[in-house]
């Protein structure tokens, strides 16, 4: 069999493959950097191996949330899957008796029916006697879940309406998202266009004192789906956190340890880390 010459053997038999050794090497350096360093955020001081240090903690400790919690989870996600996985990490910080019920929107097809789904499994996991309300809840929202959360909270005659307390919102579009202006005929996508009716009605709610719950709204930077000056109502700021190597900003900040230690700590009623008032998103 031949034998190639150590010093020719590399450039001459595969030359290509170095050359994707070398473009491979520079796509982990530029996506590892942009995730590993980058600014920080002075009212959200935590960085990934304290989250989930503290996550583990938490497991080991289970406590029971000062709240039933109600997770709602996305529009981009067609089997549930991350709306699942949202509420599994927060149900192994919380005491049995504290599961949460988690609401996936596949099937739900206008904002209606996402919230009329919500309102229903509320109301089966915890009846209430009240005809115009739920009981008292705590709300995770991911994505377009935290939208619906907002909707939900709505009176309206005729239809019983979730009794938030308090709501965390993840990459939400409060203020719309760039992708809903895409030509589509889903309704969920057209309804979280900037200038849509249902955004208005619900920073009309929040002008007007009806949306009385507390929001605490969480964005990652350079998230393409949900821009993180529109993760927020137009009064209020997110708390935002940079990206994590090699991930999807949007796509996975539903499993980021920061924001998850973050919720998990108030809803089980212990010091949190994110400090009021959010500080500013950074500079481009």
């Amino acid at each position: 069999m031949k034998q190639w010459p150590m010093k020719q053997w590399p450039m001459k038999r595969w030359p290509m493959a170095r050359l994707w050794c070398v473009l491979a090497f520079a796509w982990v350096a530029i996506v590892g950097g942009c995730g590993a360093r980058g600014p920080v955020n002075p009212s959200f001081v935590l960085d990934i191996d304290s989250a989930r240090s503290d996550i583990k903690a938490m497991r080991l400790d289970r406590k029971t949330s000062v709240r039933p919690v109600v997770v709602i989870g996305g529009l981009l996600d067609p089997l549930n899957i991350a709306s699942a996985q949202l509420g599994d990490r927060l149900t192994v910080m919380l005491s049995e008796g504290s599961q949460p019920v988690v609401v996936g929107l596949v099937g739900a097809n206008t904002m209606k029916a996402c919230r009329e789904r919500v309102v229903e499994m509320v109301q089966a996991r915890w009846p209430s006697d009240d005809p115009s309300e739920t009981l008292d809840v705590d709300v995770v929202g991911f994505s377009l879940g935290g939208v619906v959360g907002r909707d939900a909270a709505i009176a309206r005659e005729g239809e019983r309406r979730l009794k938030v307390v308090r709501m965390f919102t993840i990459c939400s579009p409060h203020m719309g998202s760039g992708m809903a202006q895409i030509p589509t005929t889903d309704a969920r996508v057209v309804a979280i266009r900037s200038d849509s009716e249902f955004l208005s009605r619900l920073d009309h709610e929040r002008q007007e004192g009806r949306a009385a719950y507390e929001l605490y709204c969480y964005t990652r930077l350079d998230d393409g789906i949900v821009a993180p000056e529109l993760a927020a109502p137009r009064d209020l700021r997110p708390w935002w956190v940079t990206n994590l190597p090699l991930e999807r900003s949007h796509g996975n900040a539903h499993k980021d340890a920061r924001i998850l230690a973050d919720i998990a700590r108030r809803l089980r009623d212990e010091p949190a880390y994110a400090t009021m008032p959010p500080a500013p998103l950074p500079e481009p």
